[in-house]
């Protein structure tokens, strides 16, 4: 299905999706928002400005104009299926750009729909359905995930083609995609190329044998830096993945881990390691397509 920001905005409440791209003035950009207030376009047109100039740093914008204001970019891969949230803020006048926290997650999210998309154009079949899915609202106690699993349970989706009623009882597993970007917290001293999954001892034998392709190789790790307490926290108590968790769906969530600049001002795009973060998005997708 193809939905408009509209769409997205009415089915997920207060919160605009905002899917990777330069945001610039015009009659397009009110076209395209234009059900956000004059207020709340200017708000957001002045934030992708200034995130634009690598030297804005804080930018100089109205409190009175931005406090409190947040933007959300979110995804989420089902049936299979993959939630990553990402953001922006203006809080107080000051950005927090997001750029790890979680706009690589949404990166990773779309450019694996994007493979996926190429492999049926060469006809591959799989064995499962794969359905990717936004949501936000994460850090309002996941109230988007809440909304995406109740719509569920009501029977809104529908399979696209058989047309037949998707259940919770035909989600398979569900994969989160988390900060994916960085190279900040290795699990290893010396290994900057590492990935941590989070799945409850499900699926390692698969990513293991998906590390082995070629230019991978990954440094894996299967808890969270060693801790049983962090890793049952972050795999099945909160974010997205606790609503999933909760509801009985089997869960699996992939993250590089928090770093010093997670939701700070100072978690920008060039923090990112593009080299490892493509390799860690290759990983999941040849994962995906074993377990598919």
């Amino acid at each position: 299905s193809v939905f408009t920001y509209e769409d997205f905005f009415m089915m997920y409440g207060d919160s605009v999706m905002v899917l990777a791209f330069t945001m610039v003035p015009g009659e397009e950009t009110k076209e395209l928002f234009s059900f956000l207030s004059e207020e709340e376009l200017g708000a957001l047109l002045a934030a992708s400005i200034a995130a634009a100039d690598a030297d804005a740093g804080v930018p100089k914008l109205s409190s009175a104009e931005l406090a409190g204001k947040t933007w959300w970019v979110t995804s989420m891969d089902e049936s299979i299926g993959v939630p990553a949230t990402a953001y922006f803020r203006i809080i107080d006048g000051k950005f927090f750009p997001g750029a790890d926290s979680n706009a690589s997650g949404v990166v990773a999210m779309v450019s694996i729909a994007d493979m996926f998309a190429r492999m049926k154009q060469l006809d591959r079949i799989y064995g499962k359905n794969i359905i990717f899915v936004g949501m936000d609202a994460r850090e309002k106690s996941s109230a988007g995930a809440d909304a995406f699993w109740k719509a569920l349970k009501e029977g809104r989706f529908k399979d696209p083609v058989n047309g037949e009623t998707i259940t919770p009882a035909k989600v398979h597993s569900v994969v989160v995609l988390d900060i994916l970007g960085c190279t900040a917290a290795p699990i290893h001293k010396g290994r900057k190329d590492y990935l941590i999954m989070l799945s409850g001892g499900q699926y390692t034998y698969d990513l293991r044998r998906a590390n082995e392709g070629k230019g991978l190789g990954l440094d894996l790790g299967f808890d969270y830096y060693g801790s049983k307490g962090f890793t049952e926290m972050f795999h099945s108590k909160i974010g997205d993945q606790g609503v999933f968790n909760r509801n009985g769906a089997m869960c699996v969530v992939f993250t590089s881990g928090i770093t010093m600049r997670t939701n700070k001002t100072d978690d920008v795009a060039w923090t990112i390691n593009y080299e490892i973060f493509k390799k860690r998005i290759f990983l999941i997708f040849h994962w995906l397509g074993k377990i598919l």
